[in-house]
């Protein structure tokens, strides 16, 4: 099974947490790559909305990605 990707490039910083949270929450998601690109802010806002919807997520600094299991 592919593993679904939800890829921020070209969303602006005020778009980010309507996207996870169509995703994660509308959509149902349960896992996915989320790619964030090397925008230390972008990091922050996509990291800080886990943490506020007490998402698990493992970090991949390689490839500027997070890994989310729900």
């Amino acid at each position: 099974m592919k593993r679904i990707e939800i890829d921020l490039h070209g969303l602006k910083h005020s778009e980010v947490e309507v996207e996870l949270a169509n995703a994660f929450f509308w959509k149902n998601i349960k896992e996915a790559e989320v790619i964030t690109g090397n925008s230390i802010k972008m990091r922050k806002i996509v990291v800080d909305w886990f943490n506020k919807n007490e998402l698990e997520y493992i970090e991949y600094v390689h490839s500027a990605s997070y890994l989310v299991r729900q």
